[in-house]
């Protein structure tokens, strides 16, 4: 009797255990596409000199649309918020897939950046920000501006942020 318990317990486990193989889809592991699919985009944020010392807030940004006025600073306009920069950072890596906002959408992209606030609290009153680094392409594109395709990640979109030299600002600040 010991022997045909045994011989049945065998045989449940070994079924359980196919049935667990051949069923799992990898739990909560992230799915292959997402991770090597597109839309989106990763870079390096690197940092030169001393932070200024009214810097609260520090965040990579997208705008579909180039800065022409204050106005153009808007939410609508505002496509991609990267994480929190912490301050005083010497690099930061970066990722559309970790974002304050949703997924980023493929398309032509004005104006990628890193922007500062001496605001504590997150608000898009043009006077509280300034750029401190905008993305420049290799292939001459104009300064800031990306077309995210639809199929695949761009990567290496890194940004230099030297306090010594900051850039030219948008209109508003």
């Amino acid at each position: 009797m010991y022997s045909n318990t045994m011989k049945l317990y065998k045989i449940f486990i070994t079924i359980i255990l196919i049935y667990l193989l051949v069923s799992c889809d990898g739990g909560l592991s992230p799915v292959e596409e997402e991770i090597s699919g597109g839309p989106g985009f990763s870079g390096k944020i690197t940092f030169i000199g001393e932070w200024p010392a009214d810097v609260k807030l520090t965040y990579v940004v997208l705008f579909k649309d180039p800065l022409i006025s204050a106005l153009d600073f808007n939410a609508f306009n505002l496509k991609y918020v990267s994480l929190p920069i912490p301050i005083g950072a010497s690099e930061f890596t970066f990722s559309s897939n970790e974002s304050l906002f949703g997924q980023v959408e493929p398309g032509d992209f004005a104006y990628l950046a890193v922007a500062q606030s001496t605001s504590e609290t997150l608000n898009l009153n043009r006077s509280f920000w300034r750029v401190a680094g905008v993305y420049k392409s290799a292939v001459g594109a104009p300064e800031g501006n990306i077309t995210i395709p639809a199929d695949r990640v761009l990567q290496n979109l890194d940004i230099v942020c030297d306090f010594n030299n900051p850039p030219n600002q948008p209109p508003g600040g």
